[in-house]
């Protein structure tokens, strides 16, 4: 049988968890605003989108606590809304965002053997599929 004094435990533990939920979930999105202004300041500063989004993602990934950490695909979203968000104050970056989600990529001969064009846009689909793989 429970005792009274185990009723207690039930309604403090739920509300630590709650006050811990509250609490960290500013943390997790001050980490997109890192990460979106590394983006965006490397892309300004010349740097290709591969090595601004290797340390925008790394910056995310570090920021939020916890035991999952941020997909690829979520801090390219993030990145995106915070653009959205206020695009006054990230006015030159808009223009990078496509570069956040590639589009496939065809054939640009139509006249290639089927062989052939699989063959020439394996390695460019792979890209464009595992760019954000872990």
């Amino acid at each position: 049988m429970l005792k009274k004094d185990n009723f207690m435990t039930i309604p403090v533990s739920i509300g630590f968890l709650t006050a811990v939920n509250l609490i960290t979930a500013p943390i997790g999105l001050a980490g997109a605003g890192i990460g979106v202004d590394i983006y965006c300041v490397m892309r300004q500063g010349g740097n290709d989108h591969e090595a601004s989004w290797r340390a925008a993602y790394e910056s995310i990934k570090n920021q939020k606590p916890g035991l999952f950490k941020t997909s690829p695909k979520q801090a390219a979203a993030m990145i995106v809304e915070a653009v959205v968000r206020e695009p006054e104050r990230f006015d030159g970056c808009i223009s990078y965002l496509g570069d956040l989600y590639p589009k496939p990529l065809k054939a640009e001969n139509n006249n290639i053997s089927i062989g052939e064009e699989e063959n020439n846009n394996t390695s460019k689909e792979n890209y464009a599929k595992d760019r954000y793989s872990y």
